[in-house]
């Protein structure tokens, strides 16, 4: 996976780029942020986290 800093805390996190956005896996703040064009705009909810986190874990393996 390859690893950008976080634009929330600067953080050098793994993140998936999908429909023109960044997901990022924040290693600081344990928790999802998303962004586009490198500036932060939201917070999934639990649902949309747990779909992330699957997307993450099988981009791992």
């Amino acid at each position: 996976m390859p690893n950008k800093p976080c634009p929330a805390c600067n953080a050098l996190s793994g993140f998936l780029e999908k429909g023109g956005y960044y997901i990022f896996n924040c290693p600081e703040h344990v928790e999802f942020h998303i962004s586009k064009l490198d500036s932060i705009i939201t917070k999934p909810n639990q649902y949309q986290s747990d779909l992330l986190n699957k997307e993450l874990n099988a981009a791992r393996d």
